[in-house]
């Protein structure tokens, strides 16, 4: 994981904890699965986390807590670009649409 992002050196390993713990209180099972995959999920904010999981269900997604935790990068993309198709798994994410 420092291979992949060594930047995660200079988050304390409380701001870790803290990350890991706001994570589970949002319905996340495993996050700490989710931050082995995507190391980048440590600096994403907790309140932009909680905006995305809205917005997903706002545009239909059943399950964003599943989705997220299928596919992380989907937290590093813009709700604008999420409505406009420009990532490859839409097809492969049921909604309720």
């Amino acid at each position: 994981m420092v291979t992949s992002s060594p930047s995660i050196l200079r988050v304390g390993i409380d701001n870790i904890r803290d990350k890991i713990a706001g994570l589970r209180e949002l319905g996340f099972a495993d996050p700490v699965k989710m931050i082995t995959s995507l190391p980048a999920i440590i600096s994403y904010g907790l309140d932009n986390i909680r905006g995305k999981i809205a917005d997903l269900r706002e545009l239909g997604f059943a399950d964003p807590i599943k989705m997220l935790t299928s596919f992380p990068p989907i937290l590093g993309l813009s709700i604008v670009n999420i409505r406009a198709g420009s990532w490859t798994c839409a097809n492969s994410v049921s909604t309720t649409r």
